[in-house]
């Protein structure tokens, strides 16, 4: 998915699907741009961190009275593991529409992000 695709997809999810606690729905980017600008999927295997695109994210974990901080807030640049989250695949395509596709899409926990990328 394109950037300009993931921004059109985050007002989607904040209308249709609302995470809960501490889950966070992100988009993983898996290509690359060489210097010559051909795109290159990434390698899967080994240890591998993604870049991804926050899409939504739910209100933290209660803590008494209050809400955990989440790390992160929809349109941020985050680093994920490469093995993080679950996808949500046909799932997400039954909520949102054929035109979607959730393959690269996953729900994960706060803990999962590694990074917030400014």
């Amino acid at each position: 998915m394109t950037e300009a695709e993931l921004k059109k997809l985050a007002p989607i999810f904040a209308e249709k699907i609302q995470p809960v606690e501490d889950v966070i729905i992100a988009a993983k980017v898996t290509e690359e741009k060489t210097a010559g600008g051909i795109l290159m999927a990434k390698q899967e295997g080994g240890k591998v961190c993604l870049r991804a695109y926050v899409l939504a994210v739910g209100p933290g974990v209660p803590d008494g009275d209050n809400r955990s901080e989440m790390p992160c807030k929809a349109g941020d640049w985050v680093l994920v593991s490469g093995y993080a989250g679950l996808e949500l695949g046909e799932a997400a395509r039954q909520i949102l529409g054929s035109q979607f596709n959730g393959s690269d899409v996953s729900l994960m926990r706060a803990c999962d992000i590694l990074a917030v990328c400014p």
